[in-house]
């Protein structure tokens, strides 16, 4: 199997690795770990964000293909080692949630599961051609992208966020799955 696990924005594949142990998990359960960096104006690892459709940053600014890098860099790991193709998962936090949430709309193909933490669907055109497992993690009193959506009194992106709510009902529905 193999899990990405997208950065937020501003951070960077190292504070993803730091952030969310998954190394750990990964030699203990036998599954490859990718953290890659997004997109940024400046060419140092900082300030980097994804092009999550409607956010963020200079990735959605500059639309950069995100989705297409995923598909490289799973093209270029299975050209080095056994990854079974049924196992392909993402998460990642806030921005890299949000990512998640596009590649199960753009690359249901590959994308198994997403499991984006604090990060909602904000992808106006998802029409994934197959189901896409996903359970979402997201605080109440999250004040960046809140729970109940809109633009949060921390945002700082000030984007009309989707709520949790409302990205779990698309992907029941898409998923033709019943509410319970």
């Amino acid at each position: 199997p193999l899990v990405f696990v997208f950065h937020g924005g501003t951070g960077n594949g190292r504070s993803a690795q730091v952030m969310s142990g998954f190394n750990e998990v990964a030699d203990q359960n036998g599954f490859i770990v990718v953290y890659p960096n997004g997109t940024g104006r400046l060419s140092d690892e900082i300030i980097l964000t994804w092009n999550g459709g409607e956010c963020c940053g200079y990735a959605q600014q500059a639309n950069v293909d995100d989705v297409g890098f995923v598909r490289a860099i799973v093209a270029e790991l299975q050209s080095q080692t056994n990854i079974d193709p049924k196992r392909i998962y993402a998460t990642g936090m806030s921005n890299g949630g949000i990512l998640s949430h596009r590649l199960a709309c753009e690359a249901s193909d590959i994308i198994a599961a997403i499991a984006p933490v604090a990060g909602t669907l904000n992808f106006a055109e998802c029409d994934p051609s197959e189901p896409v497992a996903v359970i979402e993690f997201h605080g109440t009193s999250d004040s960046h992208l809140p729970y109940e959506g809109g633009v949060g009194a921390e945002s700082l992106v000030g984007v009309d966020f989707a709520s949790v709510s409302d990205s779990i009902k698309f992907w029941t529905s898409i998923n033709r799955c019943t509410s319970t």
